[in-house]
């Protein structure tokens, strides 16, 4: 399982998506297809290696600055809470994000301002 969570900061346009393969070499695929659609300028991730990663040809071609950020901020429930103070909500549900913990945990690797 995957979350992938985008921002454009252009548009202010929000994102984020779970998914959910058999193997893990599925979750890897369907992930370099949301990055191909995406043209990602940042990843901002937790615990994975670009360099040693099967995306690692992708990730050449795209070409982003990479930015690490601490476990803690991968916590579901950081995440959420996150998510819920920034749009001033008491649930996700709204944003299609009910029981989709890895799309909230996506989102939880990356920063929100405003």
């Amino acid at each position: 399982m995957a979350g992938v969570a985008y921002c454009d900061i252009t548009t202010g346009e929000f994102a984020a998506t779970q998914i959910d393969g058999k193997h893990p070499e599925d979750v890897e695929q369907r992930v370099g297809e949301e990055l191909s659609r995406l043209q990602p300028s940042e990843l901002i991730h937790v615990d994975w290696d670009p360099a040693h990663s099967d995306l690692r040809g992708l990730l050449l071609v795209l070409d982003p600055l990479y930015s690490q950020v601490d476990g803690v901020a991968d916590r579901a429930d950081t995440a959420d809470e996150a998510l819920r103070c920034h749009f001033k909500v008491t649930s996700l549900d709204g944003f299609g994000l009910q029981g989709k913990e890895e799309a909230v945990r996506g989102r939880g690797r990356g920063r929100i301002s405003g």
